[in-house]
């Protein structure tokens, strides 16, 4: 059975969106588990496309993320979820707060690198390309690691 796994940032245009993206390729792998995905924006309008610079950094991966539209972040998406990955603390603190799920919702990079101490990962929004690419790379970072997470500890309950 595949683990749902809902990524979250401020609007689903940048972080949330551009994560979604690369945990699908990610996951796509031989030996990864099997996951859904899908991502939401605690501050976000439905139906915007991802901002430009999104884009563009998911395209030289060769990803499309031209047909993404945001969705505001809703009970039933958090309960459809096994594991929440949140950008930030406070977007955490807000699922939680708002919408429960407690011990499944994280940041990315707490549950990528737990007991790290790692940064949050950074709002690209209005900023350059360069801070849009700097960032998908952070994120891809933290995504292979917590897919390597998920994998072992399917693996433990499979056996």
């Amino acid at each position: 059975m595949a683990l749902k796994v809902l990524l979250v940032c401020s609007g689903n245009t940048c972080r949330s969106s551009m994560a979604e993206a690369l945990l699908k390729r990610l996951a796509s792998s031989p030996g990864a588990p099997e996951v859904e995905v899908k991502s939401a924006g605690v501050a976000a309008a439905d139906g915007l496309p991802a901002s430009p610079h999104a884009v563009s950094v998911m395209r030289e991966r060769g990803i499309n993320l031209a047909d993404h539209r945001s969705r505001r972040l809703s009970a039933d998406l958090v309960e459809w979820a096994d594991i929440v990955l949140t950008m930030t603390e406070s977007q955490k603190s807000r699922v939680a707060s708002v919408f429960g799920g407690g011990s499944k919702v994280f940041t990315l990079n707490e549950y990528a690198f737990p007991g790290a101490g790692r940064a949050e990962i950074e709002d690209p929004w209005g900023r350059p390309v360069e801070t849009y690419d700097r960032v998908a790379r952070d994120i891809e970072t933290a995504l292979a690691a917590a897919l390597e997470r998920m994998r072992r500890e399917a693996a433990k309950e499979g056996g």
